[in-house]
């Protein structure tokens, strides 16, 4: 009797992503860590690139979402800049991709673009706290994390509103089937 080797789910690229990223935080503490950490969110940001371009697109980016994205990448470097030191390449690098990863999503549902959105401004919020002097907002870790998790929450419940529709179903609510309406079967 041969093996038989079934393919791996398609989420297992994003779900070793993820390990690498906890691990690397986990392990690395520092500028070390943050560069591991920012390097595999980054690897994630390209995977959700992948897909908004890929599986998950129903559109195409419109030009004022490029202009945008362009326009913050380019803020948020300026801002940032005079104070990076030698983090300056990386931290830019970074958010060019998650730039991309937000003007990307325009080409998926809205409660994706939503979702990528909230969290362009979870990362923005975190790395106006951590690079730029003087930038405090009140229970500013807690609205990260808000951020960071409704950010996520909508991009998962998106993704769910493709695969539904794309199975067949009008909306995210519609019933299976209609069990009186049902031939019987013979």
């Amino acid at each position: 009797m041969r093996p038989t080797f079934r393919p791996l789910p398609a989420f297992t690229p994003y779900l070793v992503v993820t390990v690498v990223h906890l691990l690397a935080i986990l392990q690395n503490p520092g500028d070390i860590g943050f560069l591991l950490g920012m390097g595999a969110f980054g690897l994630a940001h390209l995977a959700y690139i992948t897909l908004y371009l890929g599986p998950l697109r129903t559109g195409r980016i419109p030009a004022w979402g490029i202009v945008l994205g362009v326009v913050w990448w380019g803020g948020m470097v300026a801002v940032l800049a005079p104070w990076l030191g030698g983090l300056l390449v990386p931290v830019a690098v970074y958010g060019l991709v998650l730039g991309a990863a937000a003007v990307c999503a325009l080409a998926t549902r809205p409660l994706v673009a939503i979702g990528a959105a909230v969290f362009l401004v979870s990362d923005t919020l975190l790395a106006l706290d951590r690079f730029l002097p003087g930038f405090s907002v009140l229970e500013l870790d807690l609205e990260i994390m808000l951020a960071y998790c409704l950010g996520q929450g909508l991009i998962i419940a998106g993704v769910v509103t493709i695969a539904r529709r794309r199975a067949g179903f009008a909306n995210a609510g519609q019933k299976v089937a209609n069990v009186e309406s049902a031939a019987p079967l013979s």
